[in-house]
């Protein structure tokens, strides 16, 4: 008996598996059968064992205003010595689609005459293609009492675009940048004593840059350690200012890495960098000295085409160890530079984590060079005059630092680092400059020594807060300047945001930055100008009526101060911008 109802049970479910297959083989041929079966039950989602990473969700708006900064970012991919555990699976919600909203356009206005419009797309939803375009424009118009006019533009065009295939992916952006701002540094009376026939027009002493360039990345996107992973960048640019000053830039820089795994389940990457740089520098005299102000330079000296070039060549190869808990990164550059020959730098970090993450130390020797090209030195300082001098610094930094991460929400972090440089640049006024306000580079070796401390708050997405302070200190060698001129002897920088129910959104900024040193013209002669201690804050609000439209106010130097960066160029008093971004939701 047992072995004949076996023997039906087996027949059935025979039976059963070939109707099954015979309705697929059905559903292939649409002429014969096309019946949909919908299958109802409870669903259970579960993600697999993966590496994941336990970071807090943040909000990732585009539209969000920020502060007006007049400098560059040049992003480079750094590997981290961290790797991320396994952690348990976890359960999903069914979630519905989110629709995106793929462009914007945000208009404001402010005081001081101050436009501004930021208009940006983006293609719609899709697996393998993306690509946009971002028109920027933000200017002022501003008349300060007895002192030159200071006006200010800055114009972007940005498109990109970005491929994705199975293993790898190519991105890529073209990009325009229009800088225009004045040499504002001189006062009426200055300006009377040489030109007493004339007014200032600033045409006489405006300058701008024209910037284009192309950028593009190609990598792959397998994240297995046990595959060699590679990236390569390439960026072309080229920045000529009002005075036929030009600077052509090719980089180029690839990274190529490999992961294994030994000891258990620890994972290991070994790696090698490559780099390539390549600047160009020309000027032409014959736009030089400036177009109306020959009388404001000195007629004995003489500006000459000059035209240079500096090409850097580098190789780091790189292991990245993690054991027990401890974790280190060993590599060692080698450059080639064809006006300072070969360099060595070492790369060295190592880092423990003990008493269950709580605390968190980091100790290492690093070293680099930097090219300090006119477009690096105008953006630390824009009223550097055209043609100042270049040069590479170089340096090797010895650091260590200590986190403590009292709870999830809250850590304090202190840090030390000694910093030996080569040839650091600094910037004077120019004596060549009659009006006193350009300035010019000067470079000197200097040791620094770093102290910084810091604290952050993280309550939600609601809350947070921050703080950040540095204590200064240099010790100049041998070379023409016995102090540091235009650096700060300490700085303390706080922040908090505040986030309310996702329609009310605040950043709160102050910073405040101790005395420098500068030095200013008394007549013929130098003397030293002591810049006293700045502060300032900086809020931000915005408020999202719908996710098509929000409203945003954006409000500088709150504090109502007049403040020097630089010797002879005073601040604006508060500024405020206020405007609106409208959003398109894809159709």
């Amino acid at each position: 008996m047992n072995k004949t109802k076996i023997t039906l049970q087996s027949v059935a479910i025979a039976a059963a598996l070939c109707a099954t297959a015979s309705a697929t083989a059905q559903t292939k041929d649409t002429n014969v059968y096309d019946e949909k079966v919908v299958v109802v039950g409870s669903f259970n989602p579960v993600l697999q064992n993966a590496d994941k990473v336990n970071v807090a969700p943040s909000i990732n708006d585009t539209a969000t205003m920020t502060p007006e900064y007049n400098y560059s970012i040049e992003s480079r991919r750094i590997y981290s010595l961290y790797i991320p555990e396994n952690i348990k699976p976890a359960r999903l919600n069914r979630e519905r689609t989110t629709k995106l909203y793929h462009n914007y356009l945000k208009l404001g206005f402010g005081n001081y005459c101050t436009p501004y419009a930021d208009l940006y797309y983006n293609s719609t939803r899709s697996r393998d293609l993306n690509y946009g375009a971002r028109v920027f424009h933000q200017s002022s118009w501003w008349t300060l009492k007895d002192y030159g006019k200071d006006y200010s533009s800055n114009t972007e065009v940005d498109i990109f675009g970005k491929k994705l295939w199975e293993k790898n992916s190519l991105s890529a952006n073209i990009f325009y940048n229009h800088d225009y701002y004045l040499y504002y540094g001189f006062t009426d009376s200055l300006w009377q004593t040489f030109v007493p026939a004339a007014d200032p027009q600033t045409a006489d002493y405006s300058q701008y840059f024209n910037t284009l360039g192309l950028k593009a990345n190609f990598r792959s996107t397998n994240v297995d350690f046990n595959t060699l992973n590679y990236e390569g960048n390439l960026a072309i640019t080229n920045q000529r200012d009002k005075y036929g000053s030009n600077e052509f830039r090719t980089s180029i820089d690839a990274d190529a890495h490999y992961g294994f795994a030994f000891w258990g389940t620890e994972k290991q990457i070994v790696g090698l960098q490559l780099q390539f740089d390549y600047y160009k520098n020309s000027g032409d005299s014959t736009l030089f000295p400036m177009q109306n102000i020959d009388t404001l330079i000195n007629h004995n000296a003489t500006m000459q085409n000059f035209s240079g070039n500096t090409a850097i060549f580098a190789a780091q190869p790189y292991f990245l160890f993690k054991a027990f808990g401890f974790k280190m990164n060993i590599g060692l550059k080698f450059a080639y530079i064809n006006t300072d020959g070969f360099k060595l730098f070492p790369n060295i970090t190592a880092s423990q984590t003990l008493f269950n993450d709580i605390l968190h130390l980091t100790v290492g020797l690093n070293g680099d060079y930097i090219h300090n090209s006119w477009e690096r030195l105008r953006t630390e300082n824009p009223f550097v005059g055209p043609r100042c001098d270049i040069a590479n610094t170089s340096f090797t930094k010895l650091f260590g630092e200590a986190k403590f991460n009292f709870t999830k929400k809250f850590n304090v972090r202190a840090g030390v680092s000694y910093t030996l440089y080569k040839q650091l640049p600094f910037f004077m006024i120019d004596t060549f400059y009659s009006l006193n306000n350009v300035y010019k580079t000067l470079y000197n070796d200097a040791n620094q020594l770093n102290i910084t401390l810091g604290a952050a708050y993280h309550l939600d997405e609601r809350l947070s807060f921050g703080l950040t302070g540095n204590i200064y200190s240099y010790k100049m060698k041998d070379g023409i300047l016995e102090n540091p001129l235009y650096k700060p002897k300490w700085d303390l920088f706080v922040n908090a945001s505040f986030n309310y129910n996702n329609k009310f959104y605040a950043r709160l900024e102050t910073g405040l930055i101790g005395k420098m040193e500068g030095l200013q013209r008394v007549g013929n002669i130098l003397q030293t100008d002591e810049i006293s201690m700045k502060y300032g804050i900086h809020l931000n609000v915005e408020y999202r009526m719908n996710k098509v439209l929000s409203f945003f106010a954006d409000l500088d130097n709150v504090a109502y101060q007049r403040y020097y960066f630089w010797t002879n160029y005073p601040s604006k008093r508060i500024q405020f911008l206020i405007g609106a971004t409208y959003t398109i939701p894809e159709k």
